[in-house]
């Protein structure tokens, strides 16, 4: 699950050029894969540096990280009380 925090990085916000008003918070927003992805070197961080923030330097380098695919964005975002770092989801009983 891909959770939209109630917290927002302002600045981070707008060095991306992301109106922060049309953001969801609070609430899932999509469900995607993580995976972890690992650089030999700085030749083969390039060949990926569009799937990075710009300034990746700022987060300790091109070592190592996390990585999303088959992302899908909900149709209408699913409220739903976050926590800091990953947390599982439990959806209710019926």
């Amino acid at each position: 699950m891909i959770y939209a925090s109630n917290q927002l990085d302002k600045e981070m916000a707008g060095s991306l050029n992301i109106n922060c008003t049309k953001l969801p918070r609070g609430a899932i927003i999509g469900i995607a894969d993580l995976y972890t992805k690992q650089y030999m070197s700085n030749y083969e961080f390039e060949k990926d540096k569009n799937k990075h923030y710009p300034d990746i330097r700022r987060f300790g380098g091109y070592k190592f990280g996390f990585m999303v695919r088959n992302a899908h964005r909900f149709r209408a975002p699913i409220a739903y009380p976050g926590r800091l770092r990953f947390f599982e989801v439990h959806y209710p009983s019926s």
